[in-house]
C-alpha cells in the first residue's frame, strides 16, 4: 500500500511506471513511511539511488502544492474511494490495466456514482449528435452519471445532453488537467464543472494528449462505467477500444441503430454492426415512439442501479 505523495514520487524517477510501483505495492503488508520508500523500491530495483528517492518525495511536496492551488485532487489505486472499475481495467484485448493514480478536478463523489459511457466517433452525423444528446437526457433523468471523453461528435454531444437535464457528467481525457483537450470545448469544459460534473484522467499536469494517452483513456471511459452506449463508430473508430474492454469485463454493451436504413448501415455505422456480430452488443432502436425510447432507458438505469448494489 503506497499514498498518493509516495506514488508520484515513484513515478517522477527515471525508468519507473505503473508496473513498477504496482511491485513494490505487492511486496507490501502494511503502509510504510516516506522514509522506507527507498529500500522497498531497492526490493524491486536493487541499483536504486536512495538519495534521488528521497528528493523526489522532497520535489513532490511542492507538486502537490501546485495541484491543490489548481483545485485538482489525487486518489489512487489503495484509496478507498478509488473506484473498483479503475481497479480491474483491461484494453481492449482484454489483458489487464489498472489505473494506479487518476487525477480529478471537480465532483468527487462521482467517481462512486452510477454511470453509462455514451460515446462514438468525431467525425458524428447528424442523427449520431442527436441521439447522443438525447440518451444523455434520458439517462439524467433516470439518476445515471454520463460518461464521454470530451472528443468532438459524439463525445461532445453527450456532454452537452447531460447538462441540459441539469445532471452531472464524467469528462474521461488523456491530458493533464490544466489544459483543455481539444481547446475548442474550453466552454463546454466550464459547462461540466457548473453543473456538478467531473474531469478525470490519469496523467499529471502539463501532459499533452497524444494518440497513446486517448487510447489509454477509452478503457478508462469504460472502467468508470456500468454499460456503454455506442452511437455511432466505424469498425477503425476510437470507441472500439471501450466497446472491447465493455465486452470483456462483462458490462453490458449498446449500439445504436437508426430508422434510416442506409445511414444505419453505411461505412461509418460498420463498428456497431460489428459490435453486435462480434460482441453481443445489444440494439438501440430505432424506436417508433418516444414511449418506447424511455421505457428501454430505463431498463438500461434498472440494470446499472442493480449492478452497483
Amino acid at each position: 500500500m503506497l499514498s498518493a505523495h509516495q506514488i508520484l514520487a515513484l513515478l517522477n524517477l527515471p525508468g519507473i511506471g505503473p508496473k513498477t510501483v504496482f511491485k513494490v505495492a505487492e511486496r507490501l503488508t502494511a503502509p510504510i513511511g516516506n522514509n522506507e520508500l527507498p529500500a522497498a523500491l531497492a526490493a524491486v530495483k536493487p541499483a536504486v539511488d536512495e538519495g534521488a528517492v528521497l528528493q523526489s518525495l522532497v520535489t513532490v511536496r511542492g507538486q502537490l502544492t501546485e495541484y491543490e492551488r489548481q483545485g485538482v485532487f489525487l486518489v489512487s489505486y489503495w484509496d478507498e474511494d478509488f473506484p473498483d472499475g479503475a481497479r480491474h481495467a483491461v484494453d481492449d484485448d482484454g489483458n489487464p490495466e489498472p489505473a494506479l493514480l487518476l487525477y480529478g478536478r471537480g465532483n468527487r463523489a462521482l467517481l462512486s456514482e452510477p454511470g453509462v459511457a455514451v460515446i462514438g466517433t468525431r467525425n458524428a452525423a447528424e442523427p449520431a449528435l442527436a441521439a447522443a444528446r438525447l440518451f444523455a437526457e434520458k439517462l439524467v433523468e433516470e439518476g445515471i452519471t454520463v460518461v464521454s471523453g470530451l472528443a468532438f461528435g459524439c463525445d461532445a454531444a453527450a456532454h452537452w445532453g447531460a447538462a441540459s437535464a441539469e445532471g452531472p457528467t464524467i469528462a474521461v481525457v488523456g491530458n493533464g488537467l490544466d489544459t483543455v483537450y481539444p481547446p475548442q470545448h474550453l466552454d463546454l469544459a466550464d459547462t461540466i464543472i457548473a453543473k456538478g460534473g467531473l474531469f478525470v484522467s490519469e496523467y499529471p499536469l502539463g501532459t499533452v494528449a497524444t494518440p497513446a494517452t486517448l487510447i489509454a483513456r477509452d478503457r478508462l471511459q469504460t472502467a468508470l462505467s456500468q454499460a456503454v452506449i455506442v452511437v455511432q463508430t466505424p469498425e477503425g473508430g476510437g470507441s472500439m477500444h471501450a466497446a472491447k474492454s465493455a465486452y470483456h469485463t462483462g458490462k453490458d454493451l449498446y449500439v445504436v441503430r437508426y430508422k434510416d436504413e442506409a445511414f444505419d448501415r453505411s461505412p461509418e455505422n460498420a463498428g456497431n454492426q460489428w459490435l453486435i456480430e462480434n460482441c453481443g452488443a445489444k440494439p438501440l432502436g430505432p424506436f417508433p415512439t418516444m414511449r418506447e425510447l424511455d421505457e428501454a432507458v430505463a431498463e438500461i438505469a434498472d440494470k446499472v442501479f442493480a449492478a452497483t448494489l
